[in-house]
């Protein structure tokens, strides 16, 4: 838990397609997000991006939450979350 949500050192990228969020690292581990979801995510990245935002820290900080509800650690209100 004592983990930085922003890894400075890792470097994270992006792509949309078939309502799919693909998110990477440098290692090529890729995360998916499905759906709705994706999409409005995927809106908010492209925002970001055209805005100039540095997109590191947003990568970092999506990865991180994806694989912690991958991991279960994020549970929906409706399947028993808080």
């Amino acid at each position: 838990m004592n983990d930085p949500l922003f890894d400075i050192e890792s470097r994270y990228h992006w792509r949309y397609a078939d309502d799919c969020l693909h998110l990477a690292d440098e290692a090529n581990t890729t995360l998916e997000v499905h759906g709705d979801l994706a999409g409005r995510l995927a809106d908010g990245l492209q925002m970001l991006e055209t805005a100039g935002v540095y997109m590191q820290p947003v990568l970092s900080l999506l990865w991180h939450t994806a694989a912690a509800g991958s991991a279960g650690l994020i549970v929906p209100q409706h399947e028993g979350g808080v």
